[in-house]
């Protein structure tokens, strides 16, 4: 009896804390027994609690902890690799390359990860004030969503503890954060047994959705933060303009390359109002912006245009608006990033290229980048060696008219006369063609389907210009290269350039 007495004593305050927990369940009303749900949007807080410096300015810790999150496995693997003053180089190019709007001041990619670092900072971070949760990094990767729902968990706390349920539509998915020691520090996961205390970062043990309480955005969810980190989409405040442009370069003065940007944007797209003299008026602004191969900044200027246009009925007529920009480079290595933007609705057309620029001052036969035209003449724009040859970047043409083709010769020799002659062989191959032949063909070499001229031409010495034209008649539509080999008559040497073109269809 004693014995049993001693048990007795020992499992009396077990049994009546069951007891009292049972009855506590029991006499809960059936609204409390569910989980209570708190539905409230995110929105970015202007009344940020932390110091001013800590947000124009954090820490080296901070921002390494922040690139960790975003960067994908491999560049994230680089960029641990680095020491201090290599991971800020990085951290800088990063920007710079990214940036969405490379030919002005504002780095919308850095602004946006700014703010979501402070967002980060500022509600995530319940034990310190610059060591966030896992929540931090969701945001820091996809954004903060449009909304979320708080569930402040059951009445025993452990059999599910409070959590957070992140819904982002654009993406199709949905991320399930938990609080399972209900310190604040929340964790991605769904159910204890996968999860560890959650005393810090990195604590979550998730190995994979488990049997129930997954949706499909759930799982979508899952399977998208376990990839690479998303990159940021940068939305255009305005439906963006069709910037049709290409980097075309030639031999300029005193050892520099000559490098014309020409572009094209369909006037049909451009907002035009009434003219005090008559007609119609667009404007819109041009900027270009060369980077070198340390992207650092070279040049950058801004120039406005208006364009004028007769009556609405032209609008419609797909007219497309050509300019371009001359700029004198040194050969190397360059990135060279080109907008249009619409003044009157905001409009804007961003292009980016990176660009070798070649070095035409060697003392043989060189060639310049072949021009594809639609009008080689006289004019005072567009000027090539004096004379006008105006430009056309969409490199797309109709079946029933024709390709001019425009290029210039460098170190030419002289023959008796003090003029040059020269070969100029021309292949024209569609891709469609080519990827037909069979093996044979291929090993042999024997081109199908491939149109191929060669004229014996004479010029200037020791430069000239060469223009022809093709006829594109009956051409089917096709992606086609174009192929010429010039050769010089007199030292032998041989040249060649290739470029393509698409064959479209009326």
């Amino acid at each position: 009896m004693a014995i049993r007495s001693r048990v007795s004593a020992r499992i009396a305050p077990l049994i009546s804390v069951i007891a009292c927990a049972t009855v506590l369940v029991v006499l809960l009303p059936p609204e409390l027994m569910a989980r209570p749900r708190v539905d409230f949007t995110m929105t970015v807080r202007n009344d940020i609690p932390l110091p001013g410096e800590v947000l124009a300015c954090p820490p080296e810790s901070v921002v390494d902890r922040m690139f960790e999150t975003i960067l994908s496995d491999s560049w994230g693997i680089d960029y641990a690799s680095l020491d201090e003053s290599e991971r800020r180089i990085y951290r800088e190019r990063f920007w710079m390359v990214n940036d969405p709007t490379p030919t002005t001041h504002e780095n919308e990619l850095y602004d946006e990860y700014m703010l979501r670092l402070t967002y980060a900072l500022a509600n995530f971070c319940p034990h310190d004030a610059l060591d966030w949760d896992e929540r931090g990094d969701i945001a820091l990767r996809f954004g903060v969503p449009p909304s979320r729902s708080l569930f402040m968990g059951d009445v025993l706390p452990y059999i599910e503890p409070p959590a957070e349920f992140w819904v982002y539509p654009r993406i199709g998915m949905s991320v399930r954060f938990i609080d399972p020691a209900l310190k604040g520090w929340y964790q991605v996961g769904t159910d204890l047994k996968y999860l560890t205390d959650g005393r810090g970062p990195g604590a979550s043990q998730v190995t994979g959705p488990i049997e129930y309480g997954w949706g499909k955005l759930e799982a979508e969810g899952y399977r998208v933060i376990q990839d690479v980190p998303t990159a940021y989409e940068y939305q255009q405040p305005a439906e963006p303009l069709l910037l049709l442009y290409e980097v075309v370069t030639a031999a300029g003065l005193d050892g520099a390359t000559d490098v014309a940007i020409n572009w094209q944007v369909p006037m049909s797209q451009l907002s035009f109002s009434e003219a005090e003299d008559g007609g119609l008026r667009a404007s819109i602004v041009k900027r270009i912006r060369i980077l070198s191969a340390d992207n650092d900044v070279l040049n950058s200027q801004v120039r406005q245009q208006t364009i004028h246009c007769e009556c609405r009925e032209a609008l419609e007529s797909g007219l497309l608006i050509t300019d371009e920009w001359r700029v004198d480079m040194r050969p190397g290595e360059y990135t060279i990033a080109i907008s249009v933007e619409d003044s009157l609705s905001g409009r804007r057309g961003i292009g980016r290229s990176s660009v070798h620029v070649q070095d035409y001052t060697a003392s043989r036969l060189l060639m310049s980048d072949i021009q594809l035209a639609t009008e080689v003449g006289s004019g005072d724009r567009f000027l090539r060696m004096g004379r006008m040859v105006v430009p056309k970047p969409v490199h797309a043409f109709l079946a029933s008219g024709e390709l001019v083709i425009y290029f210039e010769l460098y170190g030419l020799s002289e023959d008796k006369d003090g003029g040059s002659r020269f070969t100029v062989t021309t292949q024209v191959e569609g891709r469609e063609y080519r990827a037909q032949k069979s093996w044979l063909q291929r090993l042999l070499g024997i081109q199908k389907k491939a149109v191929s001229s060669e004229v014996v031409a004479v010029g200037d010495a020791p430069r000239t210009q060469y223009w022809y034209s093709i006829l594109l008649t009956n051409m089917k539509t096709d992606i086609y290269d174009l192929l010429i080999v010039v050769k010089d008559v007199n030292s032998k040497q041989e040249v060649s350039r290739i470029v393509s073109f698409t064959v479209v269809e009326e």
